[in-house]
């Protein structure tokens, strides 16, 4: 769900994910494998930088989708059931969107994210208080944002991380500096 979140659109036969880095790509694919859908899988140059298309194959899936997280970016929401699921399931659902559409800057001492849904971002801006970590949010323009101060980097890194190697060293880092600063908030 964090996936699709971040980089995700439904279509009426198929969920599209679209990304470069291989670690998301093979989640992807895993999750269609394990559950019996085919996908198909095509370079995509026509946004402002390339990337890999995966499509996932079902009608069930987009439908279920699009009912409970949306399809367009300035539409999509945290499906509702998330706000009561268990602590697992929340940093599963934060650790994809957060490799999506999160990054990590280890000068600025943050975590962020942004998204063109406000809707999404305002979820996305509750699920961690639930495991006891607090962002805060601004917009600007047509744009969403939400960061994560480095105090919350130690609980991040445990309770959420990343699967995407880069986001997960930068994510160490900012985890180091709270511990040496004091902010060991486990």
């Amino acid at each position: 769900l964090g996936i699709y979140l971040a980089e995700g659109n439904s279509t009426r036969n198929f969920v599209s994910i679209s990304n470069t880095d291989a670690a998301i790509q093979q989640q992807v694919r895993s999750f269609a494998d394990t559950r019996g859908f085919s996908h198909n899988e095509y370079d995509n140059f026509s946004g402002f930088a390339p990337s890999h298309d995966i499509r996932i194959n079902s009608t069930l899936l987009s439908e279920f989708l699009k009912a409970t997280c949306g399809t367009s970016s300035y539409e999509k929401r945290v499906p509702q059931f998330s706000y009561s699921a268990d602590e697992s399931f929340i940093g599963a659902l934060l650790r994809g969107y957060f490799d999506g559409d999160g990054n990590v800057s280890i000068s600025r001492k943050v975590i962020r994210a942004s998204s063109k849904s406000k809707e999404l971002i305002d979820g996305v801006c509750i699920l961690p208080a639930r495991l006891g970590i607090f962002a805060s949010k601004r917009s600007e323009r047509k744009t969403h944002n939400l960061s994560i101060s480095y105090r919350y980097a130690v609980r991040f890194l445990q309770l959420i991380g990343s699967d995407v190697e880069g986001k997960r060293l930068a994510l160490q880092c900012l985890a180091d500096i709270s511990s040496e600063v004091g902010y060991n908030l486990v």
